[in-house]
Protein backbone atom coordinates (compact mmCIF):
# COMPACT_ATOMS: atom_id res chain seq x y z
CA UNK A 1 0.00 0.00 0.00
CA UNK A 2 1.39 3.35 -0.98
CA UNK A 3 1.69 6.22 1.47
CA UNK A 4 -1.16 8.02 -0.31
CA UNK A 5 -3.43 4.97 -0.01
CA UNK A 6 -2.55 4.54 3.65
CA UNK A 7 -3.40 8.17 4.32
CA UNK A 8 -6.68 7.82 2.43
CA UNK A 9 -7.57 4.75 4.51
CA UNK A 10 -6.70 6.60 7.70
CA UNK A 11 -8.99 9.51 6.74
CA UNK A 12 -11.78 7.07 5.83
CA UNK A 13 -11.56 5.29 9.19
CA UNK A 14 -11.53 8.62 11.00
CA UNK A 15 -14.61 9.78 9.06
CA UNK A 16 -16.45 6.50 9.76
CA UNK A 17 -15.65 6.82 13.46
CA UNK A 18 -16.98 10.39 13.49
CA UNK A 19 -20.16 9.28 11.72
CA UNK A 20 -20.66 6.44 14.19
CA UNK A 21 -20.22 8.81 17.11
CA UNK A 22 -22.68 11.24 15.56
CA UNK A 23 -25.18 8.43 15.03
CA UNK A 24 -24.77 7.40 18.69
CA UNK A 25 -25.42 10.97 19.84
CA UNK A 26 -28.43 11.22 17.53
CA UNK A 27 -29.87 7.96 18.88
CA UNK A 28 -29.60 9.28 22.44
CA UNK A 29 -31.32 12.57 21.58
CA UNK A 30 -35.08 12.75 22.14
CA UNK A 31 -36.68 14.71 19.31
CA UNK A 32 -40.06 16.25 20.06
CA UNK A 33 -42.21 17.89 17.40
CA UNK A 34 -44.97 20.26 18.54
CA UNK A 35 -47.87 20.23 16.06
CA UNK A 36 -51.39 21.63 15.90
CA UNK A 37 -53.63 23.97 13.94
CA UNK A 38 -53.13 27.73 14.04
CA UNK A 39 -53.90 29.57 17.31
CA UNK A 40 -53.87 26.32 19.31
CA UNK A 41 -51.15 27.46 21.71
CA UNK A 42 -48.20 25.53 20.24
CA UNK A 43 -45.80 28.45 20.43
CA UNK A 44 -46.88 29.24 24.00
CA UNK A 45 -46.04 25.67 24.96
CA UNK A 46 -42.73 26.01 23.12
CA UNK A 47 -41.93 29.15 25.14
CA UNK A 48 -42.82 27.28 28.33
CA UNK A 49 -40.15 24.71 27.46
CA UNK A 50 -37.59 27.50 27.32
CA UNK A 51 -38.75 28.93 30.66
CA UNK A 52 -38.63 25.51 32.34
CA UNK A 53 -35.48 24.08 30.81
CA UNK A 54 -33.64 26.78 28.88
CA UNK A 55 -31.46 29.75 29.75
CA UNK A 56 -32.93 32.81 31.44
CA UNK A 57 -34.11 35.44 28.94
CA UNK A 58 -31.52 38.17 28.38
CA UNK A 59 -32.20 41.84 29.00
CA UNK A 60 -32.19 42.40 25.24
CA UNK A 61 -34.73 39.62 24.66
CA UNK A 62 -37.08 41.01 27.33
CA UNK A 63 -36.77 44.50 25.89
CA UNK A 64 -37.59 43.21 22.41
CA UNK A 65 -40.73 41.54 23.78
CA UNK A 66 -42.08 44.94 24.90
CA UNK A 67 -42.56 45.96 21.26
CA UNK A 68 -44.42 42.70 20.56
CA UNK A 69 -46.76 43.30 23.51
CA UNK A 70 -47.43 46.89 22.43
CA UNK A 71 -48.27 45.62 18.94
CA UNK A 72 -50.65 43.04 20.38
CA UNK A 73 -52.48 45.70 22.42
CA UNK A 74 -52.93 48.10 19.51
CA UNK A 75 -54.00 45.32 17.17
CA UNK A 76 -56.57 44.00 19.65
CA UNK A 77 -58.29 47.36 20.07
CA UNK A 78 -58.23 48.03 16.33
CA UNK A 79 -59.88 44.66 15.71
CA UNK A 80 -62.66 45.41 18.21
CA UNK A 81 -63.23 48.89 16.77
CA UNK A 82 -63.41 47.31 13.32
CA UNK A 83 -66.14 45.01 14.58
CA UNK A 84 -68.11 48.00 15.90
CA UNK A 85 -67.77 49.74 12.53
CA UNK A 86 -68.84 46.58 10.73
CA UNK A 87 -71.92 46.26 12.90
CA UNK A 88 -72.83 49.92 12.39
CA UNK A 89 -72.39 49.66 8.60
CA UNK A 90 -74.68 46.62 8.40
CA UNK A 91 -77.18 47.67 11.04
CA UNK A 92 -79.73 48.96 8.54
CA UNK A 93 -79.65 45.63 6.69
CA UNK A 94 -81.01 43.71 9.68
CA UNK A 95 -84.78 43.56 9.23
CA UNK A 96 -85.34 41.43 12.33
CA UNK A 97 -83.28 41.36 15.51
CA UNK A 98 -83.43 39.58 18.83
CA UNK A 99 -83.57 41.46 22.12
CA UNK A 100 -79.81 41.09 22.64
CA UNK A 101 -79.07 42.27 19.09
CA UNK A 102 -81.31 45.30 19.52
CA UNK A 103 -79.55 46.14 22.77
CA UNK A 104 -76.18 45.95 21.01
CA UNK A 105 -77.49 48.17 18.22
CA UNK A 106 -78.50 50.79 20.77
CA UNK A 107 -75.10 50.56 22.45
CA UNK A 108 -73.25 50.97 19.16
CA UNK A 109 -75.38 53.96 18.18
CA UNK A 110 -74.61 55.56 21.53
CA UNK A 111 -70.92 54.80 21.08
CA UNK A 112 -70.84 56.69 17.79
CA UNK A 113 -72.16 59.79 19.56
CA UNK A 114 -69.86 59.64 22.58
CA UNK A 115 -66.55 61.48 23.08
CA UNK A 116 -64.95 58.05 22.76
CA UNK A 117 -65.52 58.29 19.03
CA UNK A 118 -62.59 60.72 18.82
CA UNK A 119 -60.39 58.32 20.78
CA UNK A 120 -61.43 55.53 18.43
CA UNK A 121 -60.43 57.63 15.44
CA UNK A 122 -56.95 58.16 16.88
CA UNK A 123 -56.45 54.47 17.65
CA UNK A 124 -57.55 53.43 14.15
CA UNK A 125 -54.84 55.63 12.65
CA UNK A 126 -52.05 53.92 14.60
CA UNK A 127 -49.73 51.48 12.91
CA UNK A 128 -49.68 48.09 14.60
CA UNK A 129 -45.95 48.40 15.28
CA UNK A 130 -46.26 51.80 17.01
CA UNK A 131 -45.10 52.09 20.62
CA UNK A 132 -47.60 52.79 23.38
CA UNK A 133 -47.48 56.26 24.93
CA UNK A 134 -49.32 57.84 27.87
CA UNK A 135 -51.77 59.52 25.46
CA UNK A 136 -52.45 56.28 23.57
CA UNK A 137 -53.01 54.41 26.83
CA UNK A 138 -55.57 57.02 27.95
CA UNK A 139 -57.48 56.48 24.70
CA UNK A 140 -57.28 52.70 25.12
CA UNK A 141 -58.51 52.85 28.71
CA UNK A 142 -61.38 55.13 27.71
CA UNK A 143 -62.42 52.78 24.91
CA UNK A 144 -62.00 49.59 26.95
CA UNK A 145 -64.38 51.01 29.57
CA UNK A 146 -67.17 51.71 27.06
CA UNK A 147 -70.18 49.42 26.92
CA UNK A 148 -69.80 49.09 23.15
CA UNK A 149 -66.25 47.71 23.30
CA UNK A 150 -67.14 45.40 26.19
CA UNK A 151 -70.18 44.11 24.28
CA UNK A 152 -68.08 43.43 21.19
CA UNK A 153 -65.41 41.80 23.36
CA UNK A 154 -68.05 39.44 24.75
CA UNK A 155 -68.81 38.37 21.17
CA UNK A 156 -65.15 37.61 20.46
CA UNK A 157 -65.94 33.99 19.54
CA UNK A 158 -67.53 35.32 16.33
CA UNK A 159 -64.34 36.94 15.00
CA UNK A 160 -60.55 36.74 15.37
CA UNK A 161 -59.26 38.36 18.58
CA UNK A 162 -56.09 37.43 20.52
CA UNK A 163 -56.76 35.54 23.76
CA UNK A 164 -54.47 37.96 25.62
CA UNK A 165 -56.66 41.03 24.97
CA UNK A 166 -58.23 41.36 28.42
CA UNK A 167 -54.97 40.41 30.16
CA UNK A 168 -53.07 43.32 28.62
CA UNK A 169 -55.93 45.84 28.64
CA UNK A 170 -56.15 45.65 32.42
CA UNK A 171 -52.46 46.50 32.92
CA UNK A 172 -51.90 49.29 30.39
CA UNK A 173 -50.26 51.69 32.86
CA UNK A 174 -47.68 49.04 33.70
CA UNK A 175 -46.85 48.52 30.02
CA UNK A 176 -45.64 52.13 29.58
CA UNK A 177 -43.70 52.36 32.86
CA UNK A 178 -40.05 53.18 31.96
CA UNK A 179 -38.97 50.45 34.38
CA UNK A 180 -41.30 47.84 32.87
CA UNK A 181 -39.75 44.46 32.11
CA UNK A 182 -42.09 41.74 30.81
CA UNK A 183 -42.81 38.98 33.30
CA UNK A 184 -42.80 35.34 32.25
CA UNK A 185 -46.60 35.45 31.97
CA UNK A 186 -46.45 38.64 29.88
CA UNK A 187 -44.03 36.91 27.52
CA UNK A 188 -46.10 33.73 27.32
CA UNK A 189 -49.22 35.64 26.34
CA UNK A 190 -47.49 37.71 23.64
CA UNK A 191 -48.53 36.59 20.17
CA UNK A 192 -46.12 36.23 17.25
CA UNK A 193 -47.21 34.00 14.42
CA UNK A 194 -44.78 31.13 13.80
CA UNK A 195 -43.42 30.80 10.28
CA UNK A 196 -41.15 27.97 9.22
CA UNK A 197 -39.40 25.72 11.72
CA UNK A 198 -37.90 26.78 15.07
CA UNK A 199 -35.64 24.47 17.11
CA UNK A 200 -34.42 24.59 20.71
CA UNK A 201 -32.04 22.13 22.42
CA UNK A 202 -32.17 21.25 26.13
CA UNK A 203 -30.67 18.77 28.56
CA UNK A 204 -33.42 17.53 30.89
CA UNK A 205 -32.49 15.12 33.69
CA UNK A 206 -29.33 14.24 31.79
CA UNK A 207 -31.15 13.48 28.54
CA UNK A 208 -30.65 15.58 25.41
CA UNK A 209 -33.80 16.98 23.81
CA UNK A 210 -34.41 18.74 20.51
CA UNK A 211 -37.82 20.42 20.43
CA UNK A 212 -39.31 21.80 17.22
CA UNK A 213 -42.10 24.34 16.77
CA UNK A 214 -43.68 24.84 13.35
CA UNK A 215 -46.31 27.09 11.79
CA UNK A 216 -49.84 25.73 12.16
CA UNK A 217 -51.66 27.63 9.43
CA UNK A 218 -52.48 25.59 6.35
CA UNK A 219 -49.93 27.32 4.12
CA UNK A 220 -47.18 26.54 6.67
CA UNK A 221 -47.84 22.81 7.02
CA UNK A 222 -46.46 21.80 3.63
CA UNK A 223 -43.09 23.15 4.77
CA UNK A 224 -42.66 20.65 7.59
CA UNK A 225 -44.80 17.53 7.18
CA UNK A 226 -42.04 15.50 5.46
CA UNK A 227 -39.12 16.78 7.55
CA UNK A 228 -39.61 14.80 10.74
CA UNK A 229 -39.73 11.11 9.92
CA UNK A 230 -37.27 10.30 12.71
CA UNK A 231 -38.84 12.24 15.60
CA UNK A 232 -39.25 10.40 18.89
CA UNK A 233 -42.65 11.82 19.75
CA UNK A 234 -45.22 14.35 18.62
CA UNK A 235 -46.96 16.71 21.00
CA UNK A 236 -50.21 17.60 19.28
CA UNK A 237 -51.81 20.75 20.72
CA UNK A 238 -55.55 21.34 20.27
CA UNK A 239 -57.41 24.33 21.74
CA UNK A 240 -60.63 22.74 23.02
CA UNK A 241 -62.05 26.14 24.01
CA UNK A 242 -62.44 27.05 20.34
CA UNK A 243 -65.41 24.79 19.59
CA UNK A 244 -67.47 27.83 18.53
CA UNK A 245 -64.74 29.70 16.58
CA UNK A 246 -63.52 29.63 12.99
CA UNK A 247 -60.06 29.61 11.44
CA UNK A 248 -58.09 32.79 10.85
CA UNK A 249 -57.39 31.68 7.27
CA UNK A 250 -60.81 30.16 6.51
CA UNK A 251 -63.93 31.65 8.10
CA UNK A 252 -66.02 28.69 6.96
CA UNK A 253 -64.07 26.11 8.97
CA UNK A 254 -64.58 25.44 12.68
CA UNK A 255 -61.29 25.45 14.60
CA UNK A 256 -61.83 22.23 16.53
CA UNK A 257 -63.03 20.45 13.38
CA UNK A 258 -59.83 21.58 11.67
CA UNK A 259 -57.79 20.27 14.60
CA UNK A 260 -59.60 16.91 14.46
CA UNK A 261 -58.91 16.57 10.75
CA UNK A 262 -55.24 17.50 11.17
CA UNK A 263 -54.87 15.10 14.10
CA UNK A 264 -56.30 12.27 12.01
CA UNK A 265 -53.98 13.17 9.15
CA UNK A 266 -50.92 13.15 11.42
CA UNK A 267 -51.84 9.88 13.13
CA UNK A 268 -52.37 8.11 9.80
CA UNK A 269 -49.31 9.62 8.10
CA UNK A 270 -46.69 7.20 6.83
CA UNK A 271 -44.04 9.51 8.29
CA UNK A 272 -45.22 8.91 11.86
CA UNK A 273 -46.29 5.25 11.99
CA UNK A 274 -43.84 4.43 14.81
CA UNK A 275 -43.96 7.79 16.56
CA UNK A 276 -45.50 8.19 20.01
CA UNK A 277 -48.13 10.93 20.16
CA UNK A 278 -49.04 13.04 23.18
CA UNK A 279 -52.32 14.94 22.87
CA UNK A 280 -52.47 18.25 24.76
CA UNK A 281 -56.08 19.46 25.03
CA UNK A 282 -55.08 23.07 25.54
CA UNK A 283 -56.72 26.27 26.79
CA UNK A 284 -58.66 24.35 29.43
CA UNK A 285 -58.83 27.58 31.48
CA UNK A 286 -60.76 29.34 28.70
CA UNK A 287 -62.78 26.18 28.10
CA UNK A 288 -63.81 26.16 31.77
CA UNK A 289 -65.19 29.70 31.56
CA UNK A 290 -66.83 29.32 28.16
CA UNK A 291 -68.71 26.08 28.85
CA UNK A 292 -70.47 27.80 31.77
CA UNK A 293 -72.34 30.03 29.31
CA UNK A 294 -72.13 28.23 25.96
CA UNK A 295 -72.74 24.52 25.57
CA UNK A 296 -70.63 22.48 23.17
CA UNK A 297 -73.75 20.79 21.77
CA UNK A 298 -75.19 24.15 20.72
CA UNK A 299 -72.72 24.03 17.84
CA UNK A 300 -74.06 21.88 14.95
CA UNK A 301 -70.63 20.24 14.52
CA UNK A 302 -70.89 18.74 18.00
CA UNK A 303 -74.62 18.04 18.36
CA UNK A 304 -73.81 14.54 19.66
CA UNK A 305 -72.33 16.04 22.85
CA UNK A 306 -74.29 15.82 26.10
CA UNK A 307 -71.87 17.66 28.38
CA UNK A 308 -74.17 20.56 29.17
CA UNK A 309 -72.24 23.01 31.34
CA UNK A 310 -70.00 20.36 32.92
CA UNK A 311 -66.27 20.93 32.61
CA UNK A 312 -65.36 17.29 33.27
CA UNK A 313 -67.92 15.97 30.79
CA UNK A 314 -66.80 18.53 28.22
CA UNK A 315 -63.14 17.52 28.53
CA UNK A 316 -64.12 13.85 28.37
CA UNK A 317 -66.16 14.47 25.21
CA UNK A 318 -63.30 16.35 23.53
CA UNK A 319 -60.79 13.67 24.50
CA UNK A 320 -62.92 10.92 23.01
CA UNK A 321 -63.61 13.03 19.93
CA UNK A 322 -59.88 13.20 19.18
CA UNK A 323 -59.15 9.58 20.05
CA UNK A 324 -61.99 8.49 17.78
CA UNK A 325 -59.94 9.83 14.87
CA UNK A 326 -57.33 7.13 15.49
CA UNK A 327 -57.35 3.40 14.81
CA UNK A 328 -57.51 1.38 18.04
CA UNK A 329 -54.11 -0.27 17.48
CA UNK A 330 -52.54 3.20 17.09
CA UNK A 331 -53.76 4.35 20.50
CA UNK A 332 -51.37 2.19 22.53
CA UNK A 333 -48.59 4.81 22.19
CA UNK A 334 -50.92 7.76 22.68
CA UNK A 335 -51.48 9.87 25.80
CA UNK A 336 -54.00 12.68 26.34
CA UNK A 337 -53.81 15.50 28.90
CA UNK A 338 -55.85 18.64 29.59
CA UNK A 339 -53.48 21.62 29.72
CA UNK A 340 -53.21 25.37 30.03
CA UNK A 341 -50.10 26.43 28.13
CA UNK A 342 -49.93 29.81 29.89
CA UNK A 343 -49.75 28.10 33.31
CA UNK A 344 -46.13 27.18 33.96
CA UNK A 345 -46.90 24.88 36.89
CA UNK A 346 -49.54 23.02 34.88
CA UNK A 347 -47.20 22.54 31.92
CA UNK A 348 -44.35 21.46 34.20
CA UNK A 349 -46.52 18.79 35.81
CA UNK A 350 -48.11 17.49 32.60
CA UNK A 351 -44.95 17.64 30.50
CA UNK A 352 -42.93 16.06 33.31
CA UNK A 353 -45.29 13.09 33.43
CA UNK A 354 -44.83 12.62 29.68
CA UNK A 355 -41.04 12.90 29.67
CA UNK A 356 -40.34 9.67 31.54
CA UNK A 357 -42.57 7.72 29.12
CA UNK A 358 -41.03 9.35 26.05
CA UNK A 359 -37.46 8.91 27.35
CA UNK A 360 -38.00 5.24 28.22
CA UNK A 361 -39.49 4.52 24.80
CA UNK A 362 -36.58 6.27 23.08
CA UNK A 363 -33.91 4.37 25.03
CA UNK A 364 -35.73 1.10 24.42
CA UNK A 365 -36.01 1.65 20.66
CA UNK A 366 -32.33 2.62 20.53
CA UNK A 367 -31.35 -0.61 22.28
CA UNK A 368 -30.28 0.93 25.58
CA UNK A 369 -33.04 -0.77 27.62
Amino acid sequence: MSAEEAEANRRTRKLEKMMQEQARIESETVKLLILGAGESGKSTLFKQMKILYGAEATKSERKGMINVIHCNVIQSMQIMLGQIDHFEENRHLNNSTTGDEQKLQDIVIAFQKEASKEAAGRIKKLRQYDTLTAAIVLDLQLLWATEAVQSVYNLRHTYQLPDSTSFYMTKLDELIDPAYSPSKEDTLRARVRTSGIVEEKYVIDGVKFSIYDVGGQRNERKKWIHCFEDVTAIIFVAAISEYDQVLFEDHTQNRVVEALELFKEICSSAWFTKTSIVLFLNKVDLFKEKIKIRKIEDNPYFSDCNAGHSLDEGVRYMTNKFLDQVESKRRKNMYAHATCATDTNNVKFVFGSCLSIITSQNLSSAGFM
